[in-house]
């Protein structure tokens, strides 16, 4: 004959069920392991690591985009760069991503976006916390010429623009500088594995700055502009003679 069925059960599933409880009373380890996930079922104990643990994104933090395809109207994409870096200064200000997120002494007192207009992306950055260039080899052979110009002084051809020029410190420790250095070697190294059709030029890339603060444009100080001339962007803000020199900063927008 089969087993009797009490109230619709076996009684061999009524025994086994009698056999876990007892083992579990009996073993001391299986009965906290038990415990342990009865409290994480009624969200109790220990917070695992899992997604809870991420940040509460409602409303949904704003990115500045990392890749944007030319529109072939300059002036156009010189506005959706601006967009562009206002949502970075944006994401990099909202503390409820930690992975994303820039201290205001981070991020201040300027943010730069640069626009590789052959690849379609965009790089950002901010300055450094010295003044002093702490890897000038790090610079792309274009920018490193430049700065050596700088070092040399008076002896070479670097400008001075304004009395006060050496308090914005050495060329390179600027966020627009930065950004264009990365942009360069990137595009050096595409062009390397045949993945872009010619060496990077500077004129391949366009470039804006803000306060991180407001927003509000900010012109190149007179390093940058000399380290970066070429790039599309490095010369708005600045007053220029006929011949097409740069004089003085106006801090126009340059829109």
């Amino acid at each position: 004959m089969g087993r009797s069925v009490v109230g619709g059960r076996k009684n061999s599933d009524r025994d086994g069920g009698a056999g876990i409880l007892t083992k579990l009373l009996n073993d001391p380890k299986s009965f906290k392991e038990a415990q342990k996930k009865v409290r994480q079922a009624q969200g109790g104990g220990k917070k695992s690591k899992g997604p809870e643990t991420f940040p509460n994104l409602d409303p949904p933090l704003k990115r500045g985009p990392n890749h944007m395809t030319p529109s072939g109207d300059k002036d156009l994409d010189r506005q959706r760069l601006r967009e562009a870096l206002h949502d970075k200064i944006d994401e990099v200000s909202d503390g409820r991503d930690p992975t994303t997120f820039w201290s205001g002494a981070q991020r201040r007192p300027c943010m730069s976006a640069v626009w590789d207009r052959e690849s379609g992306r965009v790089y950002y950055n901010h300055n450094t916390k010295g003044k002093v260039l702490e890897d000038p080899d790090g610079l792309h052979p274009t920018l490193k010429d430049r700065y050596d110009e700088y070092k040399k002084g008076d002896g070479g051809t670097w400008k001075q623009y304004e009395p006060n020029q050496k308090d914005h410190g050495e060329p390179g420790t600027h966020s627009e500088t930065r950004a264009t250095n990365e942009a360069l070697l990137d595009a050096e190294t595409d062009y390397a594995k045949g993945e872009r059709r010619d060496k990077p030029k500077l004129d391949d890339f366009m470039v804006d700055n803000a306060n991180p603060s407001n927003k509000e444009f900010m012109p190149c100080c007179p390093q940058c502009t000399q380290m970066i001339d070429g790039v599309d962007g490095a010369d708005a803000g600045w007053d220029k003679d006929e011949q097409g020199n740069k004089k003085h900063r106006t801090g126009k927008t340059g829109l």
